[in-house]
């Protein structure tokens, strides 16, 4: 799957990742912003062909990639008439890794950030960064309401897969206003 990670990035072909064996209707579209050994970052498309932030998956979940397939010639028609915000090109410090990488943007750029520990779904997080000492991330947690919870320290190897930015976290920013 690397290879094929790889050849996708470098030809900036827009793809369908799956990464949930358990529930294999699920997947994400997009092009991959950047990948490595260990990692991959997605800019996230809609099923409406917008904007809807990144995701960070680790490429062994990653169990199948599609190309060219009929509904990515649906997203590529949406994106044209529908995509206004643009991603932006993470800046990768080969010092660090992928996933570092991904958090010190997210970080950076004032991204609320969603996270999920464990393989249960619905235990979905959300928050800014603050901080990352020690392989320690310290959140402030954002509750659904876009009300400031607290905060909260995990250590990064917990952490199964995450996302910023994507609509979720754009509707959490303007509940923040």
């Amino acid at each position: 799957m690397d290879e094929e990670l790889r050849r996708c990035y470098e030809k900036k072909e827009l793809v369908s990742l799956y990464a949930d064996i358990e529930n294999t209707d699920k997947f994400l579209t997009g092009y991959i912003n950047y990948t490595d050994d260990s990692g991959v970052i997605i800019n996230h498309i809609t099923p409406y062909g917008t904007y809807d932030g990144y995701v960070y998956l680790s490429v062994d979940d990653i169990y199948r990639l599609e190309t060219h397939s009929i509904y990515i010639q649906k997203i590529k028609k949406l994106m044209s008439q529908n995509y206004r915000k643009k991603h932006k090109e993470l800046k990768i410090d080969n010092e660090q890794s992928l996933f570092m990488n991904y958090l010190m943007f997210a970080k950076k750029n004032h991204m609320l950030i969603s996270w999920q520990i464990g393989e249960e779904s619905y235990a979905m997080n959300t928050g800014f960064i603050e901080e990352i000492k020690n392989e320690v991330i310290k959140i402030s947690k954002i509750t659904e309401f876009g009300e400031i919870d607290g905060e909260t320290f995990i250590k990064l190897d917990c952490i199964n897969s995450c996302q910023c930015d994507t609509l979720d976290e754009q509707i959490l920013m303007q509940l923040l206003k």
